[in-house]
């Protein structure tokens, strides 16, 4: 007979890089996890508009790395429009930020 442990959630490589930098841009971010890792506002939205962002790590491509057993929060965010980020810029863009790169 075998054992398996429950899952315990793991944060994606990405997400304390891009909740230093949404916080960086004033953004009030809380992390929720299920059924997305952030629930995001910012002090100039009216009150009570939220917006949920979930984070992931990046594949070999560039792309947000799904996993399998993930199927449900998938599901969740192609229902809702939720955005993938996987980088602070990318999350940036999502809340609607216009970011200039130097250089």
């Amino acid at each position: 007979m075998s054992y398996r442990r429950p899952q315990i959630h793991r944060s994606d490589t990405t997400t304390d890089a891009i909740v230093e930098e949404l916080r960086n841009h004033q953004y009030i971010v809380y992390h929720v996890k299920r059924p997305t890792d952030l629930l995001i506002r910012h002090p100039s939205w009216p009150l009570n508009t939220w917006k949920l962002l979930e984070c992931k790590s990046p594949t070999p491509k560039g792309q947000p790395k799904l996993r399998k057993d993930q199927e449900d929060q998938q599901k969740f965010c192609a229902e809702h429009g939720v955005p993938y980020a996987i980088s602070p810029l990318e999350a940036l863009h999502a809340m609607g930020e216009t970011v200039v790169l130097e250089g």
